[in-house]
């Protein structure tokens, strides 16, 4: 479930919602996907759950 929320997260914020190729194991950093200004957004977004 997490691992599904955090997919969806990513996708919506960084890629326009495109899921397609993207699971557990895409290497974010390496294709840009996000960079280190984007952790502070997914800190963010489970902030208010930890």
């Amino acid at each position: 479930m997490l691992e599904s929320k955090l997919i969806n997260h990513i996708a919506d914020q960084f890629l326009d919602g495109e899921r397609d190729g993207l699971n557990a194991h895409t290497p974010l950093f390496e294709l840009n996907v996000v960079d280190s200004a984007a952790i502070f957004d997914l800190v963010d977004f489970f902030a208010p759950g930890v």
